[in-house]
Parts: structure tokens; C-alpha cells; sequence
């Protein structure tokens, strides 16, 4: 955005870097090595889809003049808003005014090169935190309080920085009706997503907001560090809810790759409710022609989806949940619709956006412990998604529009209807049920889909125990493909038909 430091370390001293706009490091962006010094700088009101106002990446450090202090504030990004410090070799860091001055890891993040004992102190800060609800409207200003619907704020970034998060209070940041975007309201996307803070809208069929193309929705990362180790649950984003609203028009933010709608890393305990995603797309632009997930959800843990409907997008699959880590993905989905979910333009460079429905998975990745899957999917829909620009570097092409597995646990599928995708591609199917897990299928339809309705996977020594029974699986047990010949026990229960489904 501003100033962008590649292995070098100058002095800045005394400079106003403000209302710059990138993907990461708006103000101040330093990668890869250097030792830069900073005094008497003004860092303000940059904007970024990743840290806000300064970032240092993992190979650097920073100094700050402890004597001609630095300024930095009211900066956003999905991640870090103010500071996100990759690395320094100074035990303090005293900074004049930042946007609060009690700043926590919304504001400032550190990674694993910061010393251990690392205090920074802030003199002052530009906001006081308010400890109650806050109310936002497109008509309204960010000179007002927030406090009441006749007295709203006019951004919800502004909203995010204002409220005061309480573990023993939930808040919430009321959105009333209207068009939230950059260029109609002078929103700053991506929203990040705060610790006990709700975000409400009226209805998802009157709050709307529209990310014009440029960027994500809503984002949210908690980087793992020795200070916030991530296998505790009380250091991720955690007990939070986004419900009533439609996420319109998602893009590439600013040019680089992302997710079109939502993304969010180590989050526990958390809702999605009463939320449509439409027309949100990663890869529709010329500079990044390769693409990620419409949702993505990576080291989630104990969260809820329902009411849920995404169409009309593309990339690789319009949801994608895993966890790995050790860290258990449980979660509970209620009332989901995919439709229309396409590929992003092809390049031969990349494994290229693949298409896709739904994915939930969990990996085991030494040395830490297994993450297990415990899954329940009531009332899903996944009708009318393409498959396709499979790279051949994939070596298990058994991809899938409805993808369930992991290393160990549960997963219960119940009144799905899995039906008219399609894949030009070999060995893809309606629904694929992955690794040693106990599966339950009940109730639902799998038909029409092409080249495959039901593929089973597991290459481990455990057996995967699968149930299935109540429903309509097209070819019945003759059309299951069995990929690599996995070790499974299929149980075909009581009231399973073959059959047009009508």
C-alpha cells in the first residue's frame, strides 16, 4: 500500500502514511528480511484485507524509536487492524497513540519471533470502547454514538472497532435495512469478526452487503503462536454469531486470492444463521485467475450453519470445513443449499478452481494428535454444481459435490438431497464418505448425478462402517464406487429404493 520494505532496512522517520488501500501491510508492509527503524511516523486510516496498518512477515524484525514515538491508528483490516508484528528484538515497544489503548488481538497480533516477555505500551488511544450494543445503518454517520437505532453509526467496521468485547456479556452490532458497500456507504471490507460479538441484520432479504468484487465479506485468523498457542480453545475467535443478512458480489480482495464470501481460521463456538451468499466468486479476475473457497472454515471447532444458501458462485467448493492439528471439528448444519457452484478459470500453472458443493474433513498431521469429525448434516441440498480443471497433480481424483471423512469419528447425513451435478472428470461423485468413520446416511436422495452418485474412500487399516437406509440411491448398491478398494463395511438397511425420484 504505502511503503513496501523487501530485505532492506531504512530509517522512516516522521511521515503521515495514511488512506492506502492493499492485500496485506496497507500502511507499512515488510517481508522476507530487514531491520527497519521507525520514529515520529503517522500510520492512519489504511486499509487492508489482511493486516492493516503495518505487517512484518516471519523472517523480519522492526524497531520502534522508544523516544520520538510512533502513531498508529485507526487502521482495519480482516486481521491484526493496527499491527500485526512478525518479528522484533526489542523486550518493549512504546507507541503514542494507537486506536485503543488497550489494543487486543483485533488490534495487534504478534507472531513466534517476538520475545516471550514482549510488553508494548500505548500512551494513548483514539477510541474509548463502549460496553453495550451498537447500531449501524447506511444512513447513518460515524460521528454518531451508535447507541440507539435514531443515533447509528454508518459502517460496521466502525461498529467492530467502537464495541468493547465482555466474555460475561454477549454484545451485539445491529445492522439495519439497507446496501452496505464501499462505494454507496463508504463500508470497509472484510468485516473481521470479533470474540463475543454478534453481528445481526434485519432480515437476509433487506441487509445486504455488497463487496462490489473487490474482497471478502467476513474474515477472521488467529495466528498460533508460543503466546496464544491454538490448541486452546480460549485463544481463537470464539462465541460469536452472524445471522440475517445476504453477502452479494464477492471477489479477489484487491487482486489477490481469497475467499469470495468467508474465511475464517481457529474459530470455536460459533453460529452462521438465516444468511444467503450470492454471485461471490474467487478467480474472476485477470490477475488472479485461480480460486479458493465461497466458505472456508480451516481449525473450526463447535460451530453451527443454518438457513445457509449459497448459489450462483464459483472456485473450488462453495463450502470447505477442516481441521486438523488436533483440533476436533465438530459441527452441526441444518436446512443447506448449494446451487449453481461453478469452477474458476483454468490455468495450467495452477490445480485451478475446481468447482464443487460441500466438503468436511479432518486430517492427522504428525506430530500432533489425530483431529477427529463428529458431523451432522440435516436437510441438505447440493443440485446443479460442475466439477471440472482437475489438475493431474492430484493423486486421489475421487472428488466429490458432498465430501465427508476424516481420520476418526461420526458423521450423520439425513434428508440430503444430492442430485443433476456433473464432471466431464473420471471418479467423481454425488457423495463421497472418506476414512475409518461410522457413517449414517437416512432419508435421502443421491440421483442423477454424473459420473458417479456414491463413492466410498479409506486407505487406512481402521474400516469404515457405513449405514444406509430410508433412501433413494440411484443403481443402489451397484452404483457405489469403491476407490482403491477401500476397507469398508457397507450396512444396506431397511427401506432403501432404486428409483426416479420425481
Amino acid at each position: 500500500g504505502g511503503i513496501f520494505i523487501r530485505n532492506a532496512s531504512p530509517t522512516i522517520s516522521y511521515c503521515r502514511i495514511k488512506k492506502n488501500r492493499a492485500y496485506a501491510g496497507a500502511g507499512i508492509s515488510l517481508i522476507v528480511s530487514g531491520n527497519p527503524l521507525l520514529k515520529g511516523n503517522v500510520i492512519s486510516h489504511n486499509h487492508s484485507v489482511g493486516n492493516g496498518g503495518l505487517t512484518t512477515g516471519l523472517g523480519t524484525t522492526v524497531e520502534f524509536c522508544n523516544v520520538e514515538l510512533n502513531n498508529i491508528y485507526h487502521n482495519y483490516g480482516g486481521r491484526a487492524a493496527d499491527l500485526f508484528l512478525g518479528g522484533t528484538q526489542q523486550a518493549s515497544i512504546i507507541i503514542d497513540t494507537m486506536t485503543v489503548a488497550n489494543p487486543d488481538r483485533y488490534f495487534v497480533a504478534y507472531n513466534q519471533n517476538v520475545p516471550q516477555n514482549f510488553e508494548l505500551i500505548v500512551n494513548h488511544g483514539m477510541i474509548e470502547p463502549v460496553a453495550a450494543d451498537l447500531y449501524v445503518s447506511p444512513l447513518g454517520s460515524d460521528d454518531n454514538s451508535g447507541l440507539t437505532p435514531d443515533d447509528p453509526l454508518q459502517t460496521i467496521a466502525m461498529a467492530m472497532i467502537k464495541i468493547a468485547p465482555d466474555s460475561l456479556q454477549q454484545r451485539t452490532v445491529y445492522l439495519a435495512e439497507g446496501i452496505y458497500s464501499r462505494s454507496l456507504d463508504n463500508q470497509l471490507f472484510p468485516i473481521q469478526v470479533r470474540s463475543f460479538v454478534d453481528i445481526i441484520g434485519a432480515s437476509r432479504e433487506t441487509t445486504i452487503l455488497d463487496m462490489e468484487e473487490e474482497t471478502l465479506a467476513f474474515y477472521g485468523q488467529i495466528h498460533a503462536t508460543s503466546h496464544y498457542p491454538d490448541n486452546d480453545p480460549v485463544n481463537r475467535v470464539r462465541n460469536f454469531k452472524l445471522k440475517n443478512m445476504k453477502l452479494i458480489n464477492g471477489g479477489n480482495p484487491m487482486g489477490g486470492m481469497g475467499s469470495g464470501a468467508i474465511r475464517l481460521y481457529y474459530g470455536h463456538s460459533f453460529t452462521f444463521e438465516n444468511i444467503d451468499i450470492e454471485n461471490c466468486h474467487t478467480g474472476n479476475t485477470p490477475q488472479v485467475i485461480f480460486g479458493t473457497w465461497t466458505v472456508y472454515i480451516i481449525q473450526g471447532s463447535d460451530f453451527t450453519m443454518k438457513n445457509f444458501n449459497i448459489s450462483n458462485s464459483s472456485g473450488y467448493d462453495a463450502i470447505y470445513l477442516s481441521s486438523e492439528s488436533g483440533i476436533n471439528l465438530n459441527f452441526y448444519g441444518e436446512n443447506i443449499r448449494v446451487r449453481n457452484q461453478n469452477p474458476s478459470p483454468w490455468n495450467p500453472g495452477y490445480d485451478g478452481g475446481t468447482g464443487g458443493g460441500m466438503v468436511a474433513f479432518t486430517h492427522h498431521v504428525p506430530p500432533f494428535a489425530p483431529s477427529s469429525l463428529d458431523a451432522t448434516l440435516v436437510n441438505i441440498e447440493i443440485s446443479d454444481c460442475l466439477i471440472d480443471n482437475i489438475d493431474p497433480f492430484w493423486a486421489n481424483p475421487a472428488f466429490s459435490f458432498l465430501s465427508i471423512g476424516g481420520v476418526s469419528g461420526n458423521a450423520k447425513i439425513v434428508n440430503a438431497t444430492i442430485g443433476n451435478n456433473f464432471s466431464p472428470e473420471l471418479n467423481v461423485a454425488g457423495l463421497k464418505l472418506g476414512g475409518p468413520l461410522n457413517f449414517e446416511l437416512i432419508n435421502s436422495i443421491i440421483y442423477g448425478n454424473l459420473p458417479y452418485n456414491l463413492s466410498i474412500v479409506n486407505n487406512e487399516p481402521q474400516p469404515s462402517q457405513i449405514s444406509i437406509s430410508h433412501s433413494l440411491i440411484q443403481n443402489a448398491e451397484d452404483g457405489i464406487l469403491y476407490y482403491n478398494n477401500p476397507n469398508t463395511i457397507v450396512h444396506w438397511g431397511e427401506g432403501n429404493i432404486d428409483t426416479d425420484p420425481l
